[in-house]
């Protein structure tokens, strides 16, 4: 199975964090507006990734032949699903630089949390999830 798409994906959801990382790391009052859109461009990105994850990924894994695999997918899958409902919370309280300024200081944490959780899931899949794709 060719997941060079997906792979694409990571590093591209994987820089705009960086960036936002970076941002954080300034006045974050000021730069508000430039977080949110940076944010909102992050949200794109891992819906598409979702998606491409929901309707072609997943589905072949599960009906494989391989139990390890599927028992694996599965798994994924489903903490996938959790991450996703926290992201779509977080980016509720935080679409728009108003909202960010409103309480920097939860924000930066909120941020961190969630960014933290992110990375570990990205690092997951290309480092267990992915190497059994790429032998089928």
């Amino acid at each position: 199975m060719n997941i060079d798409n997906l792979t694409r994906q990571h590093r591209e959801i994987a820089q705009l964090i960086k960036e936002i990382e970076t941002l954080l790391t300034q006045d974050v009052a000021a730069k508000s507006f430039d977080i949110s859109l940076k944010m909102a461009a992050l949200s794109g990105k891992l819906s598409i990734h979702l998606k491409t994850e929901d309707d072609y990924l997943y589905p072949s894994l599960k009906i494989s032949n391989d139990e390890r695999l599927k028992r694996t997918a599965n798994l994924f899958n489903e903490e996938m699903e959790n991450i996703a409902h926290s992201f779509a919370n977080y980016k509720a309280n935080y679409i728009s630089g108003t909202q960010i300024k409103k309480d920097v200081t939860k924000f930066i944490n909120e941020t961190r949390s969630i960014f933290s959780l992110l990375k570990h899931r990205l690092n997951h899949e290309d480092n267990q999830l992915y190497p059994l794709v790429q032998n089928l």
